[in-house]
């Protein structure tokens, strides 16, 4: 039997192929955070089943079958990858953690339905394709590391190794991710390389800073207004008051913001009014389809924003508002993403799915905690 453990045991060993890692068992225990005699226990399992050998000098090597379930495996997190990035928009850098906790609760059928709607052929939202490639399959595509990157040279960013969430999360800060232009500067001598990115600002209002401002929609972004954020039209006017201390653009009529010295999110409408008052401890940027996860402050006169109430608003469940704020799905997830086409994929403690906008499941898996115990 394949368990969860062992299939990731395998996607492992492939993965540190594709990136010309040396694959042994400290490899395997750092990569997937566990110890040591754990890697052995597996590896001999493993061996047993007749998908992985030990070579003389302790490399592991899949066997056919092990690279069989594991690119099997690897297809499925890179459909699922696509999925949430394509079809529910979410972060680039987001999707392999989520990916790594829906890849084992995904079932075949669902499997042919995302291939068929997707295609084998697309990158992921990394850049990286379907099929694991080795470092001279890179080489033979014209590619190269950016440790072999020629100083003063320009690169356009093809593929990020996307297993370390940190590094992703540093990247995106910096604007560095697939597509992106970038400038090797120097060299040091250990050799990490030094990068330069050259980032384009939008010119904000007199007074604004010009590295915060948001995206025009509906004729208007949020931009800094020396005390605030407030929203500018085309011409660089202010439209509303500086008031929020944070703000997001507007999305189907709505636009997050806070006030300052509240704690809670809310949403105004074109004319900056507050559409739906303030009362959420988390909400979702945007609304999509008509709809927006969001968190209820709860009603307690002593609540505050302190770590003990920060905890239990990470407990407390997400529900849907419409655009007049009426809570039209009630709070019961643990997580959710966008609703696009309809249908939202929704996580409970014990359970993963997809919901229509009435709140019906269309379909319902248990939720498998991604761990390495055989």
């Amino acid at each position: 039997m394949i368990t969860v453990s062992k299939e990731d045991y395998l996607k492992a060993i492939l993965e540190a192929e594709s990136e010309g890692e040396s694959v042994i068992s400290a490899r395997l225990a750092d990569w997937l955070k566990v110890s040591a005699p754990a890697v052995t226990m597996a590896v001999r399992r493993l061996k047993k089943d007749g998908l992985v050998r030990v070579q003389t000098d302790g490399h592991l090597r899949l066997t056919a079958a092990g690279r069989k379930i594991a690119r099997k495996l690897t297809l499925r997190h890179h459909l699922i990858e696509r999925m949430l990035s394509e079809l529910f928009g979410m972060e680039w850098w987001k999707v392999h953690d989520e990916a790594e906790r829906l890849e084992h609760a995904v079932s075949p059928d669902f499997e042919a339905k995302l291939l068929a709607k997707l295609g084998k052929a697309g990158a992921c939202p990394h850049g990286n394709l379907s099929e694991m490639e080795s470092p001279a399959s890179r080489r033979h595509r014209g590619l190269l590391l950016l440790a072999d990157a020629a100083p003063g040279a320009s690169y356009a960013v093809s593929g990020i190794y996307e297993r370390d969430r940190r590094l992703l999360e540093f990247l995106e800060a910096r604007g560095i991710r697939p597509g992106a232009k970038l400038r090797l500067l120097e060299r040091n001598y250990d050799p990490v390389s030094y990068t330069h990115l050259d980032v384009y600002k939008r010119q904000g209002p007199k007074g604004a800073r010009d590295t915060e401002t948001g995206s025009f929609n509906h004729g208007v972004a949020f931009a800094w207004g020396g005390s605030g954020y407030g929203f500018i039209d085309k011409s660089g006017d202010f439209v509303t008051g500086n008031a929020f201390e944070e703000a997001e653009s507007f999305r189907e009529g709505r636009a997050r913001v806070r006030l300052r010295q509240q704690e809670c999110y809310g949403y105004i409408d074109l004319s900056g009014a507050m559409a739906i008052k303030p009362r959420f401890t988390s909400a979702s940027v945007y609304f999509s389809e008509g709809l927006a996860s969001v968190k209820e402050k709860e009603d307690r006169p002593d609540y505050s924003m302190d770590r003990a109430s920060f905890k239990l608003d990470q407990m407390a469940p997400r529900g849907f508002i419409d655009l007049d704020g009426n809570m039209v799905i009630e709070p019961k997830f643990f997580s959710t993403l966008s609703f696009q086409g309809g249908l939202c994929l929704v996580e409970t403690e014990k359970t993963i799915g997809y919901i229509n906008k009435k709140g019906e499941y269309i379909w319902e898996g248990p939720y498998v905690e991604h761990g390495i115990v055989l």
